[in-house]
Parts: C-alpha cells; sequence; structure tokens
C-alpha cells in the first residue's frame, strides 16, 4: 500500500477543512468532500489489493495434494 500518498491525502484534507471552517466558502466544502470520499476509495481499493495479494501468496505457498 502507498502510505505516503494516503498520508498527502490526509493531510491536505485537514488543511481543506480548516480553510472551509474559516471561509464558511460551500464550494471548497464539497470539494473537500470529495477528495475525502476519493481518498476513502484509493485506500480501500490498496487494501484489497494487499488482500488479495496476501491470499494469492498463502495459496502458492500451500499444502500441495
Amino acid at each position: 500500500m502507498n502510505d505516503s500518498s494516503a498520508e498527502a491525502d490526509k493531510l491536505k484534507g485537514s488543511a481543506k477543512s480548516a480553510a472551509c471552517k474559516a471561509s464558511g466558502d460551500k464550494g471548497l466544502q464539497a470539494e473537500d468532500k470529495t477528495e475525502k470520499i476519493q481518498a476513502e476509495g484509493r485506500q480501500a481499493a490498496e487494501e484489497i489489493k494487499d488482500t488479495a495479494r496476501g491470499t494469492a501468496e498463502s495459496l502458492g505457498n500451500g499444502p500441495k495434494h
């Protein structure tokens, strides 16, 4: 999983959230929500790939009949 990308997305989201609260800008708030959802989707996809990779490795190293 690419943790640096996930961390960068989290930091970017935190900065935008602070700007949204400070300014009350509804457009910026909508953009912030969209980016958060996209980041969560990317993170979920990475977790699925990691799980699939681990499953494939364990099946490849399992007992042979």
